[in-house]
């Protein structure tokens, strides 16, 4: 072969490469965090919520985060180009920006923080009680509607062996930071469940089902709600428990029924608390 020729379909490879990696990239669904608006009657520190929801959508690796200023570009020239406004269209990057992409507007509605002193073994300590709720509405890009709200609650307990004065402004303790990243999870668990939804892979079977799932978003022991999703309409199925897990699928054992639906193939699965499951009857109990 000569050398001109290996270089050239070298060079061919790696350009096929870089396009397919191009291409990988722009399925990911873009997300803009819009102005956070604070209701809750108490001065806090939103700018701490919104790096902290900012870091943990980066940390999924499945969400590409844009600035607002370049997602008020991009929508208005698609916009335009949809209409007939202008000539030609949209790249195809920012084409895929502006139709599988969600602006988060969130709204906190209310803050709590309690502090009560405590002593354990003769040392004092303080206890802080934090409760952070919000409303967040995920608009679709390509057409402004609220695709989802949700409510959202962070909620932590912390123990300090020295009090930070609790005089001091709420938005400002170590609680209300560990609020923050506990509501910012919350909402990225959201966004993960409306752009990457966990799903029955296939039929109820012998009260275990295999739903589809990445191995860091499940562990097992966790608690799901499996609903029914048609159109605008959800009905709730069954709980299930995760008994094993895969890199890309899960084992779960049906815990129980909502009525006498069974689980289908598709059913969306959501997690939630754990729940009491009644011990299994033995010998003794009947001595």
């Amino acid at each position: 072969m000569k050398k001109s020729t290996f270089i050239a379909i070298c060079a061919l490879c790696c350009s096929t490469i870089l396009s397919l990696s191009a291409a990988s990239s722009k399925l990911k669904p873009a997300v803009n965090i819009g102005n956070i608006v604070n209701k809750s009657g108490v001065n806090l520190d939103t700018n701490t919520f919104v790096t902290r929801l900012s870091t943990a959508i980066v940390n999924t690796r499945q969400f590409d985060v844009i600035e607002s200023e370049r997602i008020d570009e991009i929508v208005a020239e698609w916009n335009k180009a949809n209409a007939g406004l202008t000539k030609g269209s949209t790249n195809a990057e920012d084409q895929t920006i502006a139709e599988v992409g969600y602006k988060l507007v969130p709204t906190i509605t209310g803050y709590e923080e309690n502090a009560t002193a405590v002593t354990v073994g003769g040392a004092q300590f303080l206890k802080v009680v934090s409760k952070l709720s919000l409303n967040v509405r995920f608009l679709r890009l390509s057409d402004g509607k609220i695709a989802a709200a949700k409510e959202v609650v962070g909620e932590v307990s912390i123990k300090l062996s020295v009090a930070p004065g609790i005089e001091q402004a709420k938005g400002g303790t170590l609680a209300y930071q560990d609020c923050v990243k506990d509501a910012a999870q919350k909402v990225v668990d959201a966004l993960m469940d409306l752009c990457y939804p966990i799903e029955a892979m296939e039929d109820e079977d012998d009260d275990e089902v295999t739903i589809k799932v990445q191995s860091e978003r499940v562990k097992e022991g966790d608690f799901f709600k499996v609903y029914r999703v048609k159109g605008e309409v959800e009905r709730e199925i069954a709980t299930i428990k995760v008994t094993d897990v895969r890199p890309t699928q899960s084992t779960c054992e049906v815990i129980s029924h909502k009525g006498k639906r069974t689980i289908k193939e598709g059913d969306i699965c959501r997690p939630t608390k754990p729940v009491k499951q009644k011990r299994a009857s033995t010998a003794f109990d009947d001595l």
